[in-house]
């Protein structure tokens, strides 16, 4: 009678050892780029969903308010020292969001800017912020023109230009900011900064000019792009 049982051999405990070892090593060389191109994939997406966002509710408060080269957009605020005036301008900042761009916009809460003194003596001041649901942020702050700073994790750190915070501004009198000339929202740079060439040259002299890049990339944060996202 044939034997019907066949014999299996076992995995010994060492073996076993020897595999997870190496599919650890193996996930841990893996793991930190999936990570790091995953970061980098959100990151552009919340840049190009706010560049969007922003120019449709732009748009969109035309029809109501008229050419955004009449809207009311005054010059930059500022103590008499020379510095930004965050009281006045952070009224003006916040009157502007709530005229202009709250009726188009999903947000949960919007802040007016204020700077105060504090009892140990010290001054604490704030930008007009705005905080959208899925957990990215912008201050405002009056300049040339209506500056934008966009943190694309709110709050959380690191909160470094050109690694989660990225610049835009509306400038309605300032078509040579503007990378396309029927742009109503832009990325910091001037016109001139329309090519890659230009866009990583200027990322890499002041890390406030990073969204331009990114904007040229395609919205898309390339291997070469000089910080870590």
């Amino acid at each position: 009678m044939n034997n019907l049982h066949k014999n299996y051999k076992a995995f010994t405990l060492s073996e076993v050892l020897i595999t997870l070892g190496i599919l650890g090593v193996v996930i841990a060389m893996t793991l930190p780029t999936l990570i790091n191109k995953y970061k980098k994939q959100e990151a552009s997406a919340r840049l190009k969903k706010f560049y969007t966002i922003m120019n449709q509710a732009i748009m969109m408060s035309e029809l109501e308010n008229g050419d955004i080269k009449y809207w009311d957009i005054k010059a930059p605020y500022t103590a008499d020292d020379g510095s930004y005036d965050y009281n006045v301008g952070g009224a003006s900042c916040y009157n502007f969001f709530n005229r202009y761009l709250a009726k188009y916009i999903k947000y949960y809460k919007v802040t007016q800017g204020y700077s105060k003194e504090n009892d140990d003596g010290t001054t604490t001041s704030k930008y007009s912020k705005v905080y959208l649901y899925d957990g990215s942020s912008s201050e405002i702050k009056q300049g040339t023109c209506i500056d934008f700073r966009f943190d694309i994790n709110g709050d959380k750190k690191p909160n470094q230009s050109g690694e989660d915070i990225f610049y835009f501004y509306i400038c309605p009198q300032g078509e040579g900011y503007r990378l396309y000339e029927t742009e109503k929202f832009s990325t910091k740079g001037y016109m001139s900064t329309n090519t890659r060439e230009k866009a990583m040259e200027a990322c890499k002299t002041n890390r406030a000019a990073c969204a331009r890049l990114i904007q040229i990339d395609g919205w898309e944060i390339k291997k070469d792009y000089p910080y870590k996202i």
